[in-house]
This record gives structure tokens, C-alpha cells and sequence, in this order.
């Protein structure tokens, strides 16, 4: 669903809980328009329901008071449009991390010696592939 989708009355709810949000004293003088100042900002940054819906609930569970346009086009910007997909479950052999650290051989030239170095590497289990994964379209897409 995209932006224009958004129903007037959808916005007017989630105005609502904004408004559950105490007002600053400054701001009492005229809460009707920052009433509609939010709703303008809803409809133009929220990309769909669900993402309209993340950004209020992320102003809601950390505003100290109702938010200033600013502050609103800063939470749209920092909420994502797509709830993060949670990391896969890992092995014993990396403790959940996703990574393990390898202990190896090194050859010292100057000193005409081997070293025992550690490396950190991605598990094999599920967690590790993913997090190597995620790794790699990073790199792509940058």
C-alpha cells in the first residue's frame, strides 16, 4: 500500500494516539495545528499502514512530549519500511553469535618462526550464513 493509499480516517487514528502524548506549554497555544502538521507528515513520509503505524508507535514509546514537525519527519526518516526479519538461531559451537573464532598457524618470515594467531570467522551454522549473507548485500548494494 503506498502513500496515497492512506485513508484520512487511519491517519486521524493514529493522530490520536500521538495525542496521548502530552503537549509542551509552548505548544498548547496551538494544537490544532500541530494536530495538523502531524497528519500532513504522516501522509507524506509513511510509505504504507503498517509503516505509518511503526513511526507512531516509535514516537509514542519514546517521545517526552507531543513532537515538534521536526521531530516527526526524524522518526518517519528512522523507522524502516520494512520491520527488520529476525536472526536465525545459532549453534553451541559459536555461543548464538554467528561467529567463531579459528586459532591457526601463522609462518613469521622475520623471525623465521610459526605463530598460533586467532581469526574471528561466520559460523557454519544457520545463523552465521545469514549473517554472512546480509554481509555481502551490504557490500552490493553500497
Amino acid at each position: 500500500m503506498g502513500q496515497h493509499q492512506l485513508t484520512e480516517s487511519f491517519i486521524t487514528v493514529q493522530v490520536a494516539r500521538l495525542r496521548t502524548i502530552p503537549f509542551k506549554p509552548e505548544q498548547k497555544a496551538d494544537v490544532g495545528a500541530f494536530v495538523e502538521e502531524a497528519k500532513r507528515i504522516l501522509k507524506k513520509s509513511a510509505k504504507s499502514e503498517d509503516h505509518c503505524r511503526r513511526i507512531v508507535d516509535h514516537v509514542v514509546d519514546s517521545a517526552k512530549g507531543f513532537p515538534a514537525p521536526a521531530a516527526l519527519l526524524e522518526a518517519a526518516a528512522s523507522v524502516p519500511e520494512r520491520p527488520a526479519e529476525p536472526a536465525p538461531a545459532a549453534c553451541a559451537e559459536c555461543s548464538g553469535t554467528g561467529y567463531q573464532v579459528i586459532e591457526r598457524l601463522a609462518f613469521n618470515a622475520a623471525s623465521q618462526s610459526e605463530l598460533l594467531t586467532s581469526a574471528v570467522e561466520y559460523c557454519t551454522c544457520t545463523r552465521g550464513r545469514w549473517l554472512a549473507q546480509k554481509a555481502t548485500d551490504r557490500k552490493e548494494s553500497a
